[in-house]
């Protein structure tokens, strides 16, 4: 890892960072999920750097994502980076009325269809919609994926939503060309022109929404994923959250030591 972080330059550093199973341990329900203090510690003095930028970009929603990390200085992305703000930045990415209507819709036919089965959560995030099936019966998530598939289908075809599936999750989204590679290069450049000079960006994520923005981080900078199987397009592996804290309390070490050095 040392060796890695002898790359980073003397530029401003974009450090994008996946929230649940990259700064803290995947949970067995959101709620669980809580951000270790010393990992926060470490984050809020990486954020006090002048030449560090944080992002936090989560599937979870604009306001729980900042409510579950709580730091003023970081920049905050939600819904897969739907919705962004921090550091004078704020966007939202449009979404139909129908899309809307058609998420609402679904939300409220899963909570019926799947009230009967245990260990089903339906989070309604605003922009997107989750269902997590993590604590359900193993004999059950075939017939949970077929539920979710048929209350779907009917809006897959009109284009109204898309669906995609992460670790134990099945997400339901807006049909629009955005995802967290399109909002880590949307943010890139933003960073670049208010800073006037080169950043490098650092990302590390854990799962398939996190592939995106590995892509278009491709040969631009440092890309880690967090794990030791499944294959991934990022250019580092860091091993699991432990691993996470020790690389950013080590990138704070380096850019600390560099910044007495000036």
């Amino acid at each position: 890892m040392n060796g890695i972080l002898k790359q980073v330059p003397d530029s401003d550093i974009a450090l994008f960072l996946d929230y649940d199973g990259t700064l803290v341990p995947i949970a067995q329900t959101p709620q669980k999920a809580l951000l270790p203090r010393a990992v926060k510690d470490t984050l809020a003095k990486l954020s006090k750097l002048k030449d560090v930028r944080i992002v936090v970009i989560s599937g979870r929603s604009l306001k729980e994502i900042r409510r579950m990390v709580g730091i003023n200085a970081v920049i905050y992305a939600g819904n897969h980076g739907l919705e962004i703000r921090g550091a004078k930045i704020s966007f939202d990415h449009p979404i139909s009325s129908d899309s809307r209507k058609a998420i609402d819709s679904i939300c409220s036919s899963l909570r019926s269809e799947l009230s009967s089965l245990k260990g089903v959560l339906i989070e309604d995030k605003g922009k997107t919609l989750s269902v997590h099936y993590r604590l359900a019966e193993k004999k059950d998530a075939n017939k949970i994926k077929a539920m979710i598939e048929k209350a779907v289908s009917p809006f897959v075809k009109r284009a109204l939503i898309k669906v995609t599936e992460g670790k134990k999750v099945v997400e339901i989204r807006p049909p629009v060309y955005w995802d967290k590679g399109k909002a880590v290069a949307w943010l890139l450049k933003k960073l670049k022109k208010d800073a006037g000079r080169p950043i490098l960006p650092i990302y590390i994520g854990d799962d398939k929404t996190d592939e995106d923005a590995f892509d278009v981080l491709r040969n631009r900078g440092l890309t880690f994923y967090v794990g030791s199987k499944g294959a991934s397009n990022a250019r580092y592996r860091i091993k699991d959250t432990k691993e996470v804290h020790g690389f950013l309390k080590a990138l704070f070490n380096i850019k600390k030591e560099k910044q007495w050095e000036k």
